[in-house]
């Protein structure tokens, strides 16, 4: 009779252990959406894909399978060097670039001062561009 307690014990103590385990390890995608420094506007891919809005400047729209919203857009700049506007030709590669006016030569009306070029290369051959960010200039 020992021996079945002990084994109906142990059984019971493994499947504890095995609930617990289950129950602290959590859903890694779940964290991820969590703990993210996106701003979710919805959590449904279906709401996502009829969704269309503007982000705050100094934002940009993503989807994932989180769901959909804004996310801090880069804001990295890339100034303009007296090699990248010597260029004669620039490759026909399509890779969106905010290329950002110079105050000096130029006087904006409206934010962004700014104009989206194909590529890195097409903005610093324009005179008026000082840096470029990556991606389309915000609306």
């Amino acid at each position: 009779m020992d021996r079945r307690v002990s084994l109906t014990v142990l059984v019971i103590v493994l499947a504890a252990a095995i609930a617990l385990v289950f129950l602290f390890q959590g859903n890694k995608e779940t964290d991820q959406c969590m703990y993210s420094s996106k701003n979710y506007t919805s959590t449904s891919l279906e709401e996502c894909s009829r969704i269309r809005y503007t982000c705050a400047e100094e934002m940009k729209p993503f989807q994932n399978d989180c769901g959909c919203g804004c996310e801090p857009a880069s804001t990295e700049k890339y100034y303009c060097t007296s090699e990248s506007r010597d260029n004669e030709l620039c490759i026909q590669e399509y890779a969106p670039v905010c290329g950002w006016f110079d105050p000096k030569q130029i006087q904006c009306i409206k934010y962004p001062c700014a104009q989206t070029f194909t590529n890195s290369c097409f903005s610093c051959i324009d005179p008026r561009v000082l840096y470029w960010t990556e991606g389309e200039c915000p609306a």
